[in-house]
């Protein structure tokens, strides 16, 4: 057995398809068990069939990325499994494997975890023995790890309140393999632990959970990733259980801030973003109508953005924003010069690159809609053919200089921006053409040089 397949999966799962986490029954599945997890980093959601040679399938669907089926008992026997996805284009499921031989084994947990890239995906299977904890174990629980990242890593789990250099080190455990299972006695379910990773012979941290609590007896598998937030120098992790994964924000890993000129009766805006408790400059730009900076990491705290126009220089317009750990801002410079109505406001994005999608953000800019002291909107994503009458808007309600955030198929589309409720066009359309693993900002704004009539701005940057 190579040691992947040695590696334990650390769920419990013995407990689980005997119905509780914390049995003390030792009686042998009549069956094997299976859970399936996607840990493709750019993976879409998939659909994974188990099928058998009389043309019987087990389907387990809907699993996005760092999510997991629950653990399943399956007949033991020899099973061909496809993993699919849907295309876009075709709307319709398309093969991402197919033909990959699974043999479940009766009294063994099969892990299936689906790992690499879109491109080049892997298949990883880990074996363990159904039986759970024996008897005397009563305050111990089981952890392993997997590191998917790029890196060694040294993972440790201890007390909340534990420095690091008194944690347990579970392992440093390098690219692609995993420790032996650790059992971590004299436990309590009131009891609240601390993932802590640093890489391999440093004492930074590149991932903290916070604190969260393991039920005695449990089996837990920390699975380690590559980051996919605004810090690249941190990585990323969750937990595997019973019933699918947990996972937790990193507490070391710094905010992203970008910063989008929305001031349509202006040439130029100077834009300065500084943290008020060292007097930081995080960026210092000036930005023409309509562009944006890229993503760019800060340190998560209060920021301040001062703004100053080529039109009234020494004259400035501030605000002062709060930016979380691990979390991506785009802060909007919005409103017009010439009726002194200047604005400034942040909104959170998630960012990640998506082989058959494009992140979405799409932000209002526009100060009037077709209803009076009403500023709200409506974006339609319409597919090609499709009209305002047949179709619900793709985000509802968004307030001037508010965000919305999510993703688009990479397919075309036609874009429309309306009064909220109505299906009166304040902007567009206009035809986009969506590409995978891109970032795709979406602006409702005023003409160059303000006013009539609006326009959909798209900024469109390639994911790595």
């Amino acid at each position: 057995m190579n040691i992947l397949a040695k590696l334990a999966l650390s769920t419990g799962l013995g407990a689980l398809v005997l119905g509780c986490g914390s049995s003390d029954s030792n009686d042998p599945l009549p069956d094997g068990a299976v859970q399936v997890v996607n840990a493709i980093l750019d993976a879409p959601i998939l659909q994974i069939d188990f099928e058998l040679d009389d043309d019987t399938t087990v389907s387990f669907g809907g699993i996005g990325f760092k999510a997991a089926s629950p653990v399943s008992s399956l007949a033991s026997d020899d099973y061909l499994m496809t993993v699919q996805y849907t295309d876009p284009d075709q709307n319709a499921l398309a093969n991402l494997l197919s033909d990959i031989d699974i043999e479940i084994d009766p009294n063994i947990i099969h892990t299936v975890i689906l790992a690499g890239s879109f491109a080049v995906p892997e298949v990883i299977i880990l074996e363990k023995d159904a039986a759970i904890f024996s008897v005397g174990d009563e305050e111990q629980i089981e952890v392993q790890i997997l590191n998917l990242s790029d890196a060694t890593a040294a993972v440790y789990l201890g007390p909340d309140n534990e420095v690091i250099s008194s944690a347990t080190l579970l392992g440093n455990v390098t690219s692609g393999s995993n420790t032996d299972a650790v059992l971590l006695g004299e436990v309590d379910d009131d009891d609240e632990y601390r993932l802590r990773l640093t890489n391999d012979g440093s004492d930074e941290l590149i991932y903290d959970s916070g604190e969260f609590s393991i039920p005695v007896r449990a089996r837990r598998t920390i699975v380690v990733t590559e980051s996919i937030g605004p810090d690249p120098d941190v990585r990323n992790a969750f937990l595997l259980t019973e019933t699918g994964t947990v996972e937790f924000p990193n507490e070391v890993a710094r905010a992203g801030v970008r910063i989008v000129n929305a001031v349509a009766d202006e040439l130029t805006t100077d834009i300065q973003v500084t943290i008020p408790s060292t007097l930081e400059v995080v960026e210092d730009v000036t930005l023409s109508f309509p562009d944006a900076t890229e993503f760019v990491p800060v340190e998560p705290s209060f920021v301040n953005i001062a703004v100053e126009f080529s039109s009234a220089p020494g004259s400035t317009t501030n605000s002062t924003v709060s930016l979380d750990e691990d979390t991506f801002f785009t802060i909007v410079v919005g409103g017009s010069v010439l009726d002194e109505e200047i604005s400034i406001r942040a909104s959170t994005t998630t960012l990640r690159p998506v082989a058959t999608q494009a992140s979405l953000q799409f932000v209002n800019t526009l100060r009037t809609t077709g209803i009076t002291d009403f500023d709200r909107v409506d974006l339609y994503a319409l597919p090609i053919g499709d009209a305002l009458a047949d179709a619900a808007p793709t985000f509802g309600q968004v307030e001037y200089l508010g965000g919305a955030s999510g993703s688009l198929d990479a397919t075309t589309f036609d874009l429309v921006v309306t009064t909220a409720g109505t299906q009166s066009i304040l902007a567009g359309p206009i035809r986009i053409n969506v590409q995978g693993s891109t970032s795709l900002l979406v602006l409702a704004t005023e003409a160059a040089g303000g006013g009539l009539p609006n326009q959909i701005i798209v900024n469109a940057t390639e994911l790595d």
